[in-house]
C-alpha cells in the first residue's frame, strides 16, 4: 500500500512555499536583531566608494564595542550631521557588522532579498484560470516521499 506524506490545499500549499523560502530570510535578520547590543555612534565623515554607475557617498560612523572603537560604512542613501549622534547596533561577538538602528538599514536588504521569492510565489498564486495555471484554484497538492514528490490533484 502507497501512503502520501502530506494533502494540502491548494492556498495551505503557497502559504508554505512562502515559509520555506521567505522565511529563513526574515528569521536570519530578526535572529540578528535580537541579539544585537544598541550604542551611540558619532558621524564623522562621508567616505566615497567608486562604483560602476559612478561615485556613492556614505557616512562613517564611529563607536564604542567596549574598549574598542571601530568604525564602519552606513547605507549610501542616510546622511547625518558631521559631529551628530547616531544610533547603533552590533553583535557584541563581532562588532564590525555594525549597522545604524534605522527600519531601513536594518531590515532594508532582508526587504530586498526577500521580495523576489515573494512576487514569483504570488504570480503564480494569482496566474488567472484563462491562462492555464500551474496549480489551478480549488486543486490540491499531495506530496510523497517518492519521485515525482508533487501531485496536482485537480477539482
Amino acid at each position: 500500500m502507497y501512503l502520501y506524506l502530506m494533502l494540502l490545499s491548494r492556498n495551505r500549499f503557497f502559504l508554505l512555499l512562502l515559509g520555506l523560502f521567505v522565511a529563513p530570510i526574515i528569521a536570519s535578520n530578526g535572529c540578528w536583531l535580537v541579539r544585537s547590543e544598541k550604542a551611540m555612534g558619532r558621524m564623522c565623515f562621508t567616505g566615497h566608494t567608486l562604483t560602476p554607475l559612478g561615485t556613492s557617498s556614505h557616512p562613517v560612523i564611529r563607536f564604542k564595542a567596549g574598549r574598542d572603537s571601530l568604525f564602519f560604512n552606513g547605507p549610501s542613501n542616510m546622511s547625518f550631521p558631521s559631529g551628530g549622534l547616531v544610533p547603533v547596533r552590533f553583535q557584541k561577538d563581532a562588532p564590525r557588522d555594525a549597522r545604524i538602528d534605522t527600519f531601513i538599514a536594518i531590515w532594508g536588504d532582508t526587504m530586498a532579498w526577500s521580495l523576489f521569492p515573494t512576487l514569483v510565489i504570488l504570480v503564480l498564486y494569482f496566474t488567472p484560470e484563462c491562462l492555464s495555471p500551474l496549480i489551478p484554484r480549488a486543486s490540491q497538492i499531495r506530496i510523497d516521499s517518492k519521485k515525482p514528490f508533487l501531485h496536482i490533484i485537480k477539482p
